[in-house]
């Protein structure tokens, strides 16, 4: 794995964007790697792996968007092999569906969109909303749509705060749905989770599997 990871983040360091994406699904075809390993072992790790050298300091921001950019192709070329190992590895499927969204003001979505493919593995019913999801969206939406859970991923702790005033207006709506959390806002502080009314803390897959294991079905 550590080869792997040298490779990729040689390829995303020069932001080779085909050379990125090719490499990953090719390892992805050939069974060398799998939905969850790639995504906490390889991509997570590299987006942490940024380091701004003086000679681009002045445009950090701008690579490390790129780098994000990047990121986020493969997540999303990585879809049908997350179908595929939903039915292969894990053969699981819940009569349970679940939201994942970004509160407002929180723009990252990397994290989110793999939370949602690691429900979908696990054979939830998974909507990805996205980022900076406004809370007056959260008065109607009961009305209209049938969720057991809503999980927000928030990686600005100073999102927290919006977070909390989101739940409330989801708890008045829809006092049964269960809130789920995570995120790097939580790094640091396990223990805001239920100050922000907030049912469970999920940080990991492994987290996520917990938790299904748990769940009726």
């Amino acid at each position: 794995m550590e080869t792997i990871y040298k490779t990729f983040l040689k390829y995303l360091n020069d932001e080779e964007k085909e050379k990125c994406v090719n490499y990953i699904l090719d390892l992805l075809k050939e069974n060398s790697l799998d939905i969850v390993t790639l995504y906490q072992k390889i991509l997570t790790p590299a987006m942490y792996d940024f380091f701004c050298e003086s000679k681009t300091k002045n445009i950090c921001i701008w690579k490390e968007h790129v780098r994000s950019s990047i990121v986020r192709t493969i997540i999303e070329c990585t879809y049908l092999f997350v179908q595929k190992e939903r039915k292969e590895k894990y053969n699981m499927i819940i009569n349970k569906k679940i939201a994942v969204v970004c509160p407002v003001e929180e723009y990252h979505e990397l994290g989110a969109i793999m939370v949602s493919n690691y429900f979908d593995l696990l054979g939830y019913a998974v909507t990805y909303v996205g980022g900076n999801t406004p809370k007056s969206e959260f008065k109607n939406i009961f009305n209209v749509l049938n969720f057991n859970y809503i999980a927000f991923s928030i990686t600005d702790p100073y999102n927290l705060v919006q977070t909390k005033k989101t739940i409330d207006i989801i708890k008045e709506s829809d006092e049964k749905i269960k809130i789920l959390v995570g995120g790097y806002a939580f790094l640091n502080n396990k223990d805001l989770f239920p100050k922000i009314g907030a049912d469970y803390l999920l940080q990991s897959f492994e987290d996520i599997l917990k938790f299904r294991e748990g769940d009726s079905i």
